[in-house]
């Protein structure tokens, strides 16, 4: 009887101390990210972001066994998987809620470096190593808009015909589990951006859906309300293959560069890689699949 109770009483010991460090270490790991919006919007972004990793944690919080292995593991098992639990992982609609800022180089440098970090170079849809470079052609600018948020503006006049942007600073990944991992891997609200920036799209010289993020301020297109409206159409470069965006009449200078979505995408194949797609109207987000 006294063993038995001593191992009911190690058991239980065991079982509390393990829930109470999974608690604890949830704590510790916690990001937190401070930025200065209004800088940000000027263009003169910076980050302050400090994160707690494991290795910070303390060595009393540190628990190994064969049931749960390690803990950090186990954390990384648990990050939101679906665009609706990424969305309000990280509180997009309060990140959506302010102006959105108008990234400097140095986030595109992050967003490109992270994507390669995922696909491996070998992989890699862009430069490597990679370049501190946007891919237009004609010079422009970023401002913005009344209902739109940001969009790109011509800074000159373009004549019709001549080429605008091309697709060199577009990552491409082929499974859902790419293009989840590289949202974590930016882990901050840029993710936001991320989610409402990327799209899917059919490759038909590989016969192969794919899933396409423009790494450079081509993410910043916004449509014409009507096909009509759009001073833009694409189609695949025959110098490099790449996507390329052209103008389809004489833009003034000042005005903003309208695209036309559907030219490169479309709003059902998100459910080839079995994620929803993420839209916004009057009553607010909307997840469809």
């Amino acid at each position: 009887l006294y063993l038995y109770t001593q191992v009911v009483g190690i058991i239980l010991f065991s079982a509390a101390g393990r829930s109470f460090v999974e608690a604890s270490v949830e704590k510790v790991t916690q990001t937190t990210c401070e930025e200065d919006v209004d800088a940000q919007i000027r263009g003169d972004e910076t980050h302050t972001c400090n994160e707690k990793a494991y290795n910070d944690t303390p060595s009393s919080l540190k628990y190994h066994d064969s049931t749960i292995g390690d803990i950090n593991t186990n954390i990384e098992e648990t990050k939101p998987s679906t665009i609706r639990e990424i969305y309000y992982h990280y509180d997009c609609d309060s990140v959506f809620a302010q102006p959105r800022p108008i990234h400097n180089e140095s986030t595109w440098m992050r967003l490109r470096h992270a994507y390669v970090d995922v696909v491996g170079e070998e992989n890699s849809s862009i430069p490597v190593p990679v370049e501190n470079i946007s891919k237009f052609d004609v010079p422009f600018y970023i401002a913005q808009t009344e209902e739109a948020g940001r969009g790109v503006f011509a800074k000159e006049s373009i004549a019709k015909g001549e080429p605008i942007w091309r697709a060199a600073q577009s990552a491409f990944m082929e499974t859902a589990d790419e293009y989840v991992e590289f949202l974590h891997k930016i882990g901050d609200h840029v993710v936001c951006d991320l989610l409402i920036w990327c799209y899917p799209f059919y490759e038909e010289k590989d016969d192969q859906f794919m899933i396409g993020c423009d790494l450079d301020e081509g993410s910043l297109f916004n449509e014409g309300e009507t096909e009509e409206l759009k001073n833009m159409y694409h189609k695949e470069s025959e110098e490099d293959g790449n996507d390329r965006a052209y103008a389809l009449r004489d833009i003034e200078a000042g005005e903003e560069l309208l695209t036309w979505y559907l030219e490169f995408t479309s709003d059902n194949l998100w459910v080839k890689f079995g994620l929803e797609d993420v839209w916004f109207d009057e009553d607010g987000v909307t997840f469809s699949t």
